[in-house]
């Protein structure tokens, strides 16, 4: 794990699925075998979470023309916390190695110890009666005697071994025959590779309680597995119950697999004095809603908290600010319209245009406006329909009269953009040039002044430029082209955000990109894709103008 973030987001999934699970199982009684293999499917399930598919996450373009370049891979949690983490992120993979050998050194150990048990012990001489137990149940077992060992022990794989302490020879035979039985049925159902595999998970998992939690209620599960299935085979219950009591204070041997385990006894002995009896009908209900709130809470947990996060970005949608007076409501504006599809085609060059008078009958509150109108431009070049597609008003008074937004004051300006519109004439289209495109006009009443609408700059050659802000609002994005991201940038992990002051021309090209905020191995990266960039044309008083606004590209690795 290469950082602390997914190790804690992912630590916190398993917290969540286990607690679940044991909620799950608390709430609806199953049988031994039933549990034992939920936990299974439980625990498969806390491995198999890395594997969930990532959340994808839209991000809109903004709308001044930001983007972020660079896919990342990170969550949005973990780029929040990115500067803590990385101060952490080198000591973590060596804590957790370290944890995991020092339990794989005390395993071996435990291994050594049971090999060692195994040439101490002597070869048992059994009764008739276990003998043939023997032989129905697992004859590739051996049976040996051992003084030092306090509880029955069964391990091994082609040969299993069963170890079993000399002061079972003082018991009853219906105690031994109990005892026995129970040791051979592991060593016939091959639990002891079950057994190592889940002290191996143990060691991978040794920081996590959960898991821990978890492989102890499987481990008591095939217990009691077990102790049905041997007590069906002995056909006794109250020796079978004697014989777990009888080795209740014995020690336990690490690493084994064993007959009575002290802290799951009381468990296990409440579990066969009260004996599941369910139909199959219903055993299948409980069994598959269990499942299924913990398929649920896995599912939930991995969408809230994510290990992986993949942006994808779409084209901004465009947003119509109405303005709200302290008295009156404003109703809301129609819906704008999508962006223009990315056809790689150009727009038309204007050969003649129409300035937008501003409306007589809005001169009473002189309120300012922008209209964007939608023109098609017919085989000739004239506009053949002008269509406005979206509006904005600003009022900066108060105003008193309550029917004023009743009499849609907009439409005025509507109308007045929508006729400049129509008398608008550009060069005859060919294939590679639009046939319908956008055009905006900004409306400003300015009494005593001989010009409507903000006063522009002046280039060096001349010809007419705004600067974005106020009432000239940024252009509609028509092509974007995303960054590509340096190889040495890349290697040296360098990432931040690039800020570029554009000067755009009057047919929506970008004629300038000048860098504002210096990223060095990003800069050359963020002008070659923004140069490429295309917008539609800026109208003031409807005569397409030279625009000057500020963007943002954003690299992220």
């Amino acid at each position: 794990m290469g950082s602390v973030t997914p190790f804690v987001l992912y630590s916190l999934q398993i917290l969540v699925v286990v607690a679940t699970a044991a909620v799950g199982v608390a709430t609806v009684r199953l049988t031994p075998r039933v549990r034992f293999t939920y936990w299974r499917l439980v625990i498969a399930l806390c491995l198999a979470l890395p594997l969930m598919p990532a959340r994808v996450i839209e991000v809109p373009a903004i709308a001044d023309g930001a983007i972020v370049a660079a896919m990342t891979h990170a969550g949005p949690v973990a780029a929040v916390a990115r500067a803590d983490a990385r101060s952490l992120a080198p000591f973590l993979p060596m804590v957790l190695i370290a944890g995991a050998l020092l339990r794989a050194v005390w395993l071996a150990a435990g291994l050594a110890q049971l090999g060692r048990l195994k040439r101490e012990g002597e070869p048992a001489t059994l009764d008739p009666e276990l003998a043939a137990l023997r032989r129905a149940i697992a004859p590739q077992a051996e049976i040996r005697w051992h003084a030092r060992v306090a509880q029955p022990v069964t391990f091994g794989v082609r040969r299993p071994i069963v170890l079993l302490p000399f002061r079972l020879r003082d018991l009853d035979s219906d105690l031994q025959r109990s005892v026995v039985c129970h040791e051979l049925v592991h060593a016939d159902r091959g639990d002891w590779i079950a057994t190592v595999l889940e002290e191996i998970l143990r060691t991978a998992f040794w920081f996590h309680p959960a898991i821990w939690w978890a492989i102890g209620q499987l481990q008591l599960c095939r217990e009691e597995t077990v102790d049905a299935l041997a007590i069906q085979m002995t056909g006794s219950r109250r020796s079978y119950l004697q014989a777990l009591l009888a080795f209740a204070d014995s020690p336990a041997l690490a690493s084994a697999p064993l007959f009575a385990r002290r802290h799951q006894l009381a468990h296990r002995i409440k579990e066969l004095s009260q004996e599941v009896v369910m139909s199959r009908t219903r055993l299948g209900v409980c069994a598959l809603a269990v499942v299924a709130l913990t398929l649920g809470s896995a599912w939930a947990v991995a969408s809230t908290l994510p290990l992986r996060t993949e942006v994808r970005y779409s084209p901004p949608a465009a947003t119509v600010a109405v303005p709200q007076t302290p008295r009156t409501a404003v109703p809301p504006p129609p819906p704008p319209p999508p962006p223009p599809p990315q056809d790689g085609k150009t727009n038309p060059r204007v050969v003649a245009e129409a300035k937008a008078q501003y409306p007589p009958e809005a001169l009473r509150y002189s309120p300012g406006a922008t209209v964007w109108v939608k023109v098609t431009i017919g085989g000739n070049g004239e506009v053949t329909e002008a269509k406005a597609s979206r509006w904005r008003l600003t009022i900066e008074q108060s105003i008193e009269d309550p029917n004023y937004w009743a009499s849609k004051p907009e439409r005025a300006f509507i109308d007045a953009a929508e006729t400049a519109a129509l008398k608008w004439k550009f060069a005859a289209p060919d294939a590679n040039t639009r046939t319908a495109i956008e055009l905006m006009f900004t409306f400003r009443n300015i009494p005593g002044a001989a010009a409507v609408g903000p006063q522009p700059d002046v280039t060096r050659n001349g010809a007419t430029v705004v600067r974005v802000g106020g009432d000239i609002r940024p252009p509609a994005k028509i092509r974007d082209v995303q960054p590509v991201y340096p190889a040495d940038a890349l290697a040296a992990n360098v990432q931040g955000v690039v800020i570029l002051e554009l000067h755009i021309g009057v047919d929506g090209s970008v004629l300038d990109a000048t860098v504002m905020r210096s990223i060095r191995l990003l800069d050359e990266a963020a002008v070659e894709a923004v140069r490429l960039w295309r917008y539609t044309p800026t109208l003031l008083n409807g005569v397409p103008v030279e625009v000057i606004m500020t963007v943002t590209v954003n690299f992220i690795s």
